[in-house]
């Protein structure tokens, strides 16, 4: 989300540019189809994925409004508990 970039970054960049920040690190980007602050994910999705190694960046687009429902959660969850775990591992 843009209000957690410092401020007024994005008078200077896009969020895709911060996000291209975090290559090659994996990161998921959950959005939903009704969310006025969830438009342009996929477009981001697509700008910055050539950035990413192969399957370090996911995207999961939900249908509905603004909320963190319970299979979003899980989700997020799920991939915390799969990348921090390769973390540990190291």
């Amino acid at each position: 989300q843009s209000a957690f970039c410092l401020h007024g970054v994005l008078n200077l960049v896009d969020v895709e540019d911060v996000l291209c920040l975090a290559a090659p690190r994996d990161v998921l980007i959950q959005a939903a189809a009704d969310d006025k602050w969830s438009r342009g994910a996929r477009d981001m999705f697509d700008c910055v994925r050539s950035v990413f190694p192969n399957g370090q960046l996911e995207i999961r687009l939900w249908p509905g409004g603004h909320k963190f429902s319970k299979e979003m959660r899980e989700t997020a969850y799920a991939f915390l508990s799969r990348h921090l775990s390769e973390v540990k591992a190291l």
